[in-house]
């Protein structure tokens, strides 16, 4: 029972008074009947119990709903709240088990009407090197950078160039496996690149990790370069395969994050697939760079204050024309390299060196003997044959710092490529196109006498 509803006649109407069933009409009949016997009184001058109506008169036992009214009913006027809290809860519970078995079954539904699709993954391009070749996303673009096979990526201002590929043999008589041998090997690279920077105006900087193993028999080892070490402009890399042979080498430039680069640019390099090398530069970059020699002569300001040769030999001195010069000189088998012209018993090699002229001598440093004529060609009659001189040179010593670090930095049988073309120009002394066949890296000098 709702104790909020008046339900209190639940005992029926209140019933009205009338005449009993069976009772006579008129009461004084009973007067003058007799009876020989004992007669029981009439009914009617028995007391009469009271009637029932009488009976509801008296003070009845109060309805519930007034007992309810009782007690504090603060907690039943907020038990209908309450209901209805939990009655919204589970119709929201209901109805989101609903929904989920609607989308269940609309999934497994079009999963039965269309297969399964696999996984998307990056598109990707080949990058074929000299000797190699390696797959890169869309967002790098390949194009030149001089003479050499670029990446850039416009993402991060970044510019992968592909160095030099060569042969491993050719460079190193040890075990590229002993940690002796790797060490040498990478402080050739360094002397190599720190020679080459100095004419930036930046500096290289060493990893405190060598070689490591990068895939397969791979291994890989790097050098930061920049204003300073704080102020990184990128990294070069170097990539051994000595079951294939092979020295791969790289640089990149960023005006990102130089250590986030690294990461996407080894990405890069762990689909490389490198082959076998034989003997000899596996780069036809240098031809084409030979096919389209014509610049023979650089500005004149860069040769005041320098006393110039008229010689038109390799025998003497040649200075740099750049902003940073270094120094060669060839004195009869003998070669020395400088890091200044005007420091000549400090931070410099010397070692041995060969030479050939012409077709035979390109062909000794790995070019095609063919591209002679291109080059005397170009030069308009300002080089003959035997103005281009192929020289093979052996480094025996290393003076660093004020320090002998032959036995560290250098290793046993190393050896470099370079082409030398010798032009005269007059007054303007003898030019040198200087060409390093193991980077490619084309440089001028000027012979002088000192």
């Amino acid at each position: 029972m709702d104790p909020n509803q008046n339900n209190f006649n639940a005992l029926g109407p209140k019933p009205e008074f009338s005449t009993q069933p069976g009772e006579p009409d008129d009461m004084n009949q009973y007067d003058s009947q007799q009876s020989s016997e004992p007669v029981q009184q009439p009914m009617y001058q028995q007391p009469m119990q009271q009637p029932m109506y009488q009976q509801y008169q008296q003070p009845m036992q109060q309805p519930m709903y007034q007992q309810y009214e009782q007690y504090d009913n603060s907690d039943y006027d907020d038990a209908p709240k309450k209901n209805n809290l939990w009655m919204f809860i589970l119709l929201g519970v209901v109805g989101l088990l609903v929904i989920i078995g609607i989308v269940v079954l609309v999934t497994n539904k079009g999963k039965k009407d269309k297969p399964v699709e696999e996984p998307t993954t990056e598109e990707t391009v080949t990058f074929e090197g000299e000797g190699y070749k390696f797959e890169h996303g869309k967002s790098w673009a390949e194009g030149k950078n001089g003479d050499l096979k670029a990446l850039r990526s416009g993402d991060n201002n970044t510019t992968l160039l592909a160095l030099t590929t060569s042969t491993l043999s050719d460079n190193v008589d040890c075990s590229f496996e002993d940690e002796a041998c790797q060490s040498k090997v990478y402080n050739m690279f360094y002397e190599i690149w720190i020679s080459q920077l100095s004419n930036e105006s930046l500096s290289l900087f060493k990893n405190d990790t060598v070689f490591e193993e990068f895939k397969d028999d791979i291994y890989i080892a790097y050098f930061n370069y920049g204003k300073n070490s704080t102020r990184l402009k990128g990294r070069y890399i170097i990539l051994i395969s000595e079951d294939k042979n092979a020295i791969v080498t790289f640089r990149y430039s960023t005006e990102d994050d130089v250590e986030d680069i690294y990461k996407k640019v080894t990405k890069m390099l762990s689909t490389i697939e490198i082959e076998e090398q034989t003997g000899g530069i596996n780069n036809p970059s240098i031809g084409e760079y030979l096919d389209k020699l014509s610049s023979w002569n650089r500005s004149t300001e860069m040769r005041n204050g320098l006393t110039l040769s008229k010689e038109r030999t390799l025998t003497g001195g040649w200075v740099l024309l750049a902003d940073n010069p270094t120094y060669w000189k060839f004195e009869g088998n003998k070669f020395y390299w400088y890091q200044s012209p005007n420091v000549l018993d400090n931070n410099y090699w010397e070692g041995t060196f060969t030479f050939k002229t012409g077709k035979e001598g390109l062909e000794s440093v790995g070019l095609e003997g063919s591209k002679m004529d291109i080059i005397t060609n170009n030069s308009a009659g300002t080089v003959t044959e035997a103005d281009v001189y192929s020289l093979v040179l052996t480094p025996e010593k290393i003076i660093s710092g004020g320090e002998d670090k032959t036995s560290t930095n250098l290793t046993p049988g190393t050896t470099w490529k370079f082409v030398w073309i010798l032009v005269d120009h007059g007054d303007e002394g003898i030019e040198a196109q200087v060409l390093n066949v193991m980077n490619s890296d084309a440089t001028y000098y000027v012979k002088v006498i000192k």
